[in-house]
This record gives C-alpha cells, sequence and structure tokens, in this order.
C-alpha cells in the first residue's frame, strides 16, 4: 500500500496541493459532544449543520465503502492587494476570500485527483471528492492525518503556516495506511481565546458559532445584535 499512497500524494502535489495525508474512516472520537453542540444551538441559524449528524460521526453510516481519507491542505493566495490608506472606509476582506473563490480554483483538481484514484484502485475501487461541502469534520481528520493539530481556537494549525491553510479530501473504499498525527503545540497559551473579540469561546477547544464574527458576516440572516457589532 505504501506505493499506492506514494503514487497518490505525488498525483496530488502534481496538481497543486501543497500537502497531502492520510487517515481512516471511522467513527469520530468527538461523537458525544457533537450532539450537545448542537442541542445547546451552538451552530446559530446554521440548519445544515444539524442535518446527517450520524454522517459527521462516521462517514461509514452514509458511505458503507468507505475505507481511507486523503486529506489535502492548500495555502492561502501569496499575494496580497495593496495595503489600503489607514482612514480608508474600504472593509477589510479576510485573506482567503481575496481573489479567485478557492471552491472553484480547485474543483477541476480535485476532480482530476478523484479520477486518478479510481485509476490507481483498479474497477473496484471507490472515491468521492468533497471541499467545505459535505458533512464532514475536516479539521478533525485533517489533525488525525497529521497535517496540523486543532488548536484551542478550533482551527487547524499547520506548524509553519498557522492557521492560513484551506482544506479538502477525498473518501475512497481504499485500504491506505493512516499517517501519524503531530503533537498539540498549544500548551499554556491563550492568545487565540484572548483576542476574541466577541467572546465567541466559551471554553478552550469549544466555538460558540453564533457569537463568531465569520458566522455573523457569512452565515448569518438578519441583524447582528449590537453587543456582537
Amino acid at each position: 500500500m505504501s506505493k499506492l499512497k506514494d503514487a497518490i500524494r505525488k498525483t496530488a502535489k502534481r496538481l497543486g496541493f501543497e500537502r497531502v495525508a492520510f487517515c481512516a474512516a471511522e467513527e469520530s472520537p468527538h461523537a458525544a459532544y457533537i450532539d450537545d453542540w448542537l442541542a445547546k444551538g451552538s451552530h446559530g441559524s446554521m440548519g445544515w449543520m444539524a442535518k446527517y449528524p450520524d454522517t459527521r460521526k462516521d462517514i461509514r453510516n452514509r458511505y458503507s465503502w468507505a475505507k481511507s481519507f486523503v486529506m489535502l491542505s492548500l495555502d492561502y493566495p501569496a499575494e496580497l492587494p495593496a495595503k489600503l490608506p489607514a482612514k480608508s472606509v474600504i472593509p477589510n476582506v479576510a485573506r482567503y476570500a481575496r481573489g479567485v473563490d478557492y471552491h472553484d480554483a480547485y474543483s477541476g483538481r480535485l476532480k482530476k485527483l478523484e479520477e486518478e484514484i479510481l485509476k490507481l484502485g483498479g474497477p473496484e475501487s471507490r472515491a468521492m471528492w468533497y471541499q467545505d461541502t459535505g458533512a464532514f469534520l475536516e479539521r478533525e481528520l485533517a489533525a488525525k492525518a497529521g497535517l496540523g493539530w486543532v488548536g484551542k481556537n478550533t482551527m487547524l494549525i499547520d506548524p509553519a503556516r498557522g492557521s492560513w491553510t484551506l482544506l479538502a479530501l477525498v473518501v475512497t473504499s481504499l485500504e491506505l495506511e493512516p499517517d501519524p498525527p503531530i503533537t498539540d503545540h498549544c500548551g499554556t497559551c491563550t492568545r487565540c481565546l484572548d483576542a476574541c473579540p466577541t467572546d465567541a469561546f466559551p471554553a478552550p477547544y469549544q466555538l460558540n458559532a453564533s457569537r463568531c464574527i465569520s458566522y455573523l458576516t457569512i452565515e448569518h440572516e438578519g441583524p447582528i445584535d449590537e453587543e456582537l457589532r
């Protein structure tokens, strides 16, 4: 299987994915937390988060053939627009959103990778690619595969790039040897929690999405509470 992994990794890198790692398709160790998080309404108005909870907990509940995940990491755009004047009234834009929508930029490459995996696996193999669209715990899976660790701010932290990465995956019927996870390096640091302007973290490693600026400016429909503006 190591040759198969090497071939998949080589193909993914040729297609432009910076980092590639593998993990097994199995039940999430945080299944109970998912139920509790949803029950508390921490997902806000993101009703789609409450759909397919059993799939989020274990992909095999939807795809019984699933054996492995090919986890992929993409860097944020390398070039930034010219710096805005200090008193500019133009709102700041998240770095990942500056430029071409990454969903459009990488969907074709993911489809090609899926096709190549099916060729490598043979006629009985199965594979499906996803990028920010399926019922997956992408950060948990990426950490499990060793692409980083999940920090106290619930973001995946790459030891070399921080949180400035985008994730995608291919789920496959091929039984690929998992890569080892890496050590959590957060230690006693709480800088990310202390810096959150809306106090969206009730505790380390826990996010109340209904207070998160990203949620409020992207997912939330309707006016934003004054205390969160």
